[in-house]
């Protein structure tokens, strides 16, 4: 289960989560661990142990629009030891991809820090980092697409907020029918197209 909560944790999207309710850690890693197993993603885990330290390794093909598995397949070693934070590295088999490393929080497998070289140049241009609670529970998250020191997306779990960093100032979203905005003047864009212009699904 380690293996798979690990797995999870870095497939998921701290924006899906902005403006709902968090679920119940483990019913929302049984549920995806499911969903992973009836979508065909795992493709094989194997695991290893090394003076203290348990390595696993897995070969998936990470769920994408519609949780559709994508066609790449993505290899992920996970490092773990029960007295410290557990590490993963992540290698795409399109070097066109994102590759990169997360830290993940002792005993609760939530996510601290990722980062990544989204288009395989050997360059990390991709920062997000978590704050959480001793238990795990999120409380709020950052992105920095460029990783230029600038961080262009933030949620606070807590108090269901989320912001933009648009045309140089900071932009808080306002949830509407249809979904997410930031207002600007007297123009509004949907968060997932600002997103999309300052470079995050590129990435």
């Amino acid at each position: 289960m380690k293996m798979r909560y690990l797995l999870i944790g870095s497939l998921l999207s701290f924006s899906s989560l902005a403006f709902d309710k968090q679920p119940d850690d483990k019913k929302l890693i049984d549920k995806l661990a499911k969903l992973l197993e009836e979508k065909g993603a795992f493709k094989s885990i194997s695991n290893a142990e090394l003076d203290g330290f348990k390595m696993e390794s897995a070969f998936y093909n990470a769920l994408g629009k519609g949780l559709k598995p994508s066609k790449t397949t993505t290899h992920s070693l996970f490092i773990s030891n029960q007295k410290t934070m557990n590490v993963s590295l992540s290698v795409d088999d399109n070097k066109e991809n994102s590759n990169g490393v997360s830290i993940y929080q002792k005993n609760t497998g939530q996510s601290y820090v990722s980062v990544s070289d989204s288009d395989g140049d050997g360059v990390l241009d991709f920062i997000t980092y978590s704050i959480l609670d001793k238990d795990g529970k999120l409380l709020s998250s950052v992105e920095d697409f460029g990783m230029d020191g600038q961080i262009d997306f933030k949620i606070d779990f807590v108090k269901k907020t989320a912001w933009v960093f648009w045309e140089n100032e900071w932009r808080e979203s306002v949830r509407e029918e249809g979904g997410a905005f930031i207002q600007f003047g007297d123009k509004k864009i949907a968060i997932s197209d600002a997103l999309k212009i300052l470079g995050r699904y590129s990435r």
